[in-house]
Parts: C-alpha cells; sequence; structure tokens
C-alpha cells in the first residue's frame, strides 16, 4: 500500500471567464495565478527581489482557483534575464507538502523542497514553464514572456486584465503589445513530446517504486542538453551533449556570434549566416553567425510560429529527432512561447492586472495531484523501512526522512531538499499521525508507560513495538514536542 501517494489524474477544462478581476494598489500591478484544471490541485511558485504572500495567505491552487499577489515596489523595472532577481512565476506539479513546516516535494517546479518559494527566495527547478516579467519598465509600461526554454510541465497562458490602451501609445503599429492568448486552450506539450525529450517520472528521487509512471514534463532543445547540469564551460566540442548544449542553448564560443560569413557553412554551430538588419547595432548592414531556433516541419505557419519576420531574430533552421524536438512542435501547443535563448517572444501592455493561467484548457495527460507527504513505514517493502528506520534512530528531532531503495542509505533528518522520497518518520507519541506531539499525546503515552490505558489508545509511543512503553520513548516524544 503506498500510503497518501498523490494519484495521477485526467483533467476537465476549466474557464475562468467568471473570475474576479483584481484591483491592484494604487500605482501598483497586480498579477492573479489561476489553476485552469477541474480536478487537479497545484502549488503555485513566484520569486523576485523581495518575499511576496498571496492574499489568500496560501501557495495552494485548488482546481479552478486562483491566487492573488499585489506586486511590491522592490519588484519593479527588474529585466527578465539581465537582473539575477526578476519576477517571475510558476506551477508546482505532483507536490508532497506540508506547509506548517515549510516543507515541499514536487515533480516540477520544486524550490529546493520548500514550500514558501518566495520566503526562502528560491526559484523553481528546471524543467518548468515561467512567466517572466518586468512590471513598469518605463512610460507605465510591463514587459513579460512565457519561458519553454528550459522545458514544459504545464502549459501557461498570460492575460491583460481591466483598462489598458488599445495600441501602444508610444510605438503605434507595436506587434507585441497586450497579446492573448499565449496558449492554445486544453493543448499539452507533453502529449506530443519525442520520446528522447520526455522526463519520466520514474526518473525522479520523488518516484515511489511500484506507482504509475508518466511523462512529468517535456524539455525544450536547451533544457534537454542541461539537465540536470549544464556541461562544464570548457567540454570539447567532441562531446556529443556538449556540442548540442552549445548549438542549442546559444553556448557557442564568444567569437563564433557576429562572426562574418557568406553561407551557413561558415558557422560552426549549426548557426545561420544572416543578413544582419541596418537597424542593429553594429553599423552598416553584413552577414553574421548568429544563433537560431529549429524547425523539424518547414515552414511553420505564422498562426503557430508567430512574428517570424521580426527583424530581430534570424530564419529557422531544420533539425530532426531524436537529436531536436522543433520550435514548432512548442509553438504548436504555445504559440508565443519563448521557446529558445533569444526568441523575441517578449510582449509589453500598460495594463495594472495580470491573469497568469496554469493549464488553460485543462489537460488530457495524466498528472499526478498534490497531497499529504507519505509516512515512511507504509512505502513499499524495497525501500527497508525497519532497516532504515534503525540506522536512523539515534538522529534527534527527525520528522521527515529521504527514502532511497535498499541498499542505498536514507536521507535521516530532511528540512529541504532530498533526491531520495519524501516521507514523515512514525514519531515518538505522535498518537495522531500529523508529524507533530501534541501534550495530549504525550498524557496518553504516559497513561501507557504506568499501565492506565491499553497501548492501542496511541501506538505510535510504542515505537520499538514491544508491547509497552518505556522512558526513552516517551522522552523522544517530548523532544518531538518541543521541536514542533
Amino acid at each position: 500500500m503506498l500510503a497518501a501517494t498523490p494519484l495521477l489524474v485526467w483533467h476537465a477544462v476549466a474557464h475562468a471567464v467568471d473570475l474576479p478581476i483584481p484591483e491592484p494598489t494604487p500605482g501598483q500591478n497586480v498579477v492573479q495565478l489561476v489553476n485552469g484544471t477541474t480536478n487537479l490541485t497545484l502549488l503555485a511558485g513566484a520569486f523576485g527581489p523581495t518575499a511576496v504572500e498571496p492574499r489568500e495567505a496560501t501557495w495552494v491552487l485548488p482546481p479552478g482557483g486562483y491566487l492573488t499577489i499585489d506586486i511590491p515596489t522592490a519588484w519593479q523595472n527588474t529585466t527578465p534575464g539581465s537582473h539575477k532577481d526578476s519576477p517571475r512565476f510558476w506551477a508546482r506539479v505532483g507536490c508532497r507538502y506540508d506547509k506548517d513546516r515549510d516543507i515541499t516535494q514536487c515533480e516540477t517546479g520544486d524550490c529546493g523542497g520548500r514550500y514558501d518559494c518566495s520566503q526562502a527566495h528560491l526559484a523553481g527547478v528546471a524543467p518548468t514553464t515561467i512567466g517572466e516579467w518586468c512590471f513598469n519598465c518605463g512610460f507605465g509600461f510591463s514587459d513579460w514572456d512565457v519561458s519553454a526554454v528550459d522545458g514544459v510541465a504545464l502549459s501557461m497562458d498570460i492575460q491583460p486584465l481591466g483598462t489598458y490602451s488599445p495600441d501602444n501609445p508610444k510605438s503605434p503599429g507595436d506587434v507585441f503589445w497586450c497579446k492573448y492568448p499565449n496558449a492554445v486552450a486544453g493543448a499539452d506539450l507533453r502529449a506530443s513530446c519525442p520520446d528522447d525529450f520526455q522526463l519520466k517520472r520514474s526518473a525522479l528521487g520523488s518516484f515511489i517504486i511500484g506507482s504509475e509512471d508518466g511523462i512529468a514534463a517535456c524539455f525544450s532543445n536547451c533544457g534537454k542538453y542541461e539537465y540536470p547540469v549544464a556541461p562544464a564551460p570548457d567540454c570539447p566540442d567532441s562531446d556529443p551533449t556538449c556540442f548540442a548544449w552549445r548549438k542549442f542553448c546559444c553556448n557557442a564560443p564568444a567569437s563564433e556570434y557576429g562572426k562574418t560569413c557568406t553561407t551557413d557553412e561558415d558557422c560552426s554551430y549549426g548557426d545561420a549566416c544572416w543578413h544582419l538588419p541596418p537597424n542593429m547595432p553594429g553599423g552598416p548592414p553584413v552577414n553574421v553567425c548568429a544563433c537560431r531556433g529549429y524547425l523539424v516541419d518547414p515552414p511553420c505557419p505564422d498562426d503557430v510560429c508567430t512574428h517570424q519576420e521580426n527583424t530581430a531574430q534570424p530564419p529557422f533552421g531544420v533539425c530532426s529527432e531524436p537529436d531536436c524536438i522543433g520550435d514548432d512542435t512548442v509553438h504548436r501547443v504555445m504559440p508565443r512561447a519563448y521557446s529558445w535563448p533569444n526568441d523575441p517572444q517578449t510582449y509589453d501592455c500598460d495594463a495594472s492586472a495580470y491573469r497568469i493561467t496554469f493549464a488553460p484548457g485543462g489537460t488530457s495527460v495524466p498528472t499526478t495531484d498534490a497531497g499529504d507527504i507519505p509516512r515512511c513505514s507504509g512505502l513499499p517493502a524495497v525501500y527497508g523501512y525497519a532497516t532504515a528506520n534503525g540506522l536512523c534512530s539515534g538522529t534527534p528531532t527527525r520528522i521527515f526522512g529521504g527514502a532511497k531503495p535498499s541498499p542505498q542509505d536514507w536521507d535521516c533528518a530532511v528540512t529541504g531538499a532530498t533526491l531520495g522520497v519524501l516521507c514523515s518518520w512514525d514519531l515518538a507519541c505522535d498518537c495522531n499521525r500529523n508529524s507533530a506531539v501534541a501534550i495530549d499525546e504525550l498524557v496518553r503515552a504516559v497513561s501507557i508507560a504506568l499501565g492506565q490505558q491499553n497501548a492501542d489508545v496511541c501506538e505510535a509511543a510504542d515505537l520499538n513495538g514491544d508491547g509497552s512503553v518505556s522512558v526513552d520513548e516517551i522522552v523522544s516524544g517530548v523532544n518531538t514536542a518541543l521541536s514542533s
């Protein structure tokens, strides 16, 4: 039996049309985070220069629910990509969490094992879809993009709300002005993800052996070759992973980009020999090598690969599976996503309120629901609970463990991230099995030790299972109570 293990569920369509439009604080911005599914609980994540908290005082997003985040002044004018604390939002999927102890383990979007990513000042781990922002970046405009550069877990839509200008008042005809929608309702990149770009649940440390496998996320070209860590900057081009990383993540040597060329063959990393537009920096028009995106099924329709005519990007190259997932594959699900490192899919608007919808229109791909952290003793036998419990018995104030299949050693006292399955220990005197010990539970344990009540009033008091409660077990319970 897999105690408290979240289930894989299919999701129907949810609509955000009846949601209220949040009222921003005067002179500030406000963001509404929406769960676009009808039967999947998510955890939201936010990162920026300072900590924020939703008005609802929780990061849990119930099916069809929403959270409201007031954007502080410190979050303004922080350009995405160039500012280390640039604001971003994302959905955490497949989470087991304990809000009160600020500990969480998620399949995607995890932030160092913490429940409150913003307070911990930790961003979500790739691959996950990210909404990146620069609030009030000049003239009262805000800039944003939906980044799929590292990969996609759930689709994302960003919608301006309330009153905003129909056209850019400073640059009429701006094709990036207040564009919406960003994603195809009900579409999920995981459904069309090539086999070699799928991140399977069974590849994650959080996966409980014996539970149902599936696709947790779909890597982008860049994301695949820098997961779980990017190659060293001085890696040799003879290493296929290194070469692909340089090619798809725009990490070729500095001498490559901007190098003059006549044809694409003059460029060393699959770049485009591109006619630099006259209005770009660098003087008169000249052909140079430039990083670019790639298609697997050219030509890409303009309503799929949007803004192909933009002079800030070179023409797409062509690639083929299994070495590549086309940017056209990504854009069929999210036409306005930022799918490769220099993709010019950044949008602007003078709205004060915005809505970010995770999985707009729902998803048909089986996805792990959020839930409680499972008990260590309820994990399958392959984890060797009895042995691990004995080896970890001397660890003080252990509440959570990181379970690993035998004969690997468990993480005995987890307070954040773990490479094993996050689980809660059976704590001495935790009669209610809620990973905490209250005074009334200690009283029950003492009454058992004195023979005044039967052991079944608090089975957790008898840690070693010998039918009695010792002084050591009561002391252990007291220590747990003090740390709760």
